[in-house]
């Protein structure tokens, strides 16, 4: 895992984000959590990005604002996603978890695939703290500061 602080596993880590996870008596528990914590932050995160890039709003469709606007309750089943405000997606609600094809973004100015579409994987502690930080929802950094979650 990237720049993990010393002294704590990935479990530490998911239990100080998600209070409770440490009583959970299974996997399938757990798992419930971690899914329930990734979607409940995916609409947080869609809009603090919708109120910090209102201009760029106003350049979407109807269609679009609607999009990034929705529940995500039901994902959104698209084939590409070209608007310059990101959208915010769980990993879990594409293939290969389920039958619906994942959508595809456009390339970042860095040549990043996918730079418009920010993903969060709850698949296991590990893919969550990673996909946390590659959407800037988690910062790792010295022990001292274990983890710091925007809006939390």
């Amino acid at each position: 895992m990237r720049n993990k602080p010393r002294g704590f596993n990935r479990y530490e880590l998911v239990t100080y984000l998600i209070p409770g996870y440490d009583a959970l008596a299974d996997r399938d528990a757990r798992i419930r959590a971690r899914i329930r914590f990734a979607l409940d932050l995916a609409v947080r995160l869609q809009g603090l990005i919708m109120v910090e890039q209102e201009n760029d709003l106003l350049q979407l469709s109807p269609a679009e604002r609607d999009l990034l606007g929705r529940s995500r309750a039901t994902p959104p089943i698209i084939d590409q996603w070209t608007a310059s405000v990101p959208l915010v997606l769980l990993t879990i609600d594409y293939m290969p978890f389920t039958s619906t094809p994942r959508p595809r973004g456009v390339a970042g100015p860095d040549g990043r695939q996918d730079a418009n579409i920010l993903w969060i994987d709850p698949t296991d502690e590990g893919t969550l703290l990673n996909s946390l930080a590659d959407v800037g929802a988690v910062q790792f950094g010295e022990a001292s500061e274990v983890a710091e979650v925007l809006g939390a």
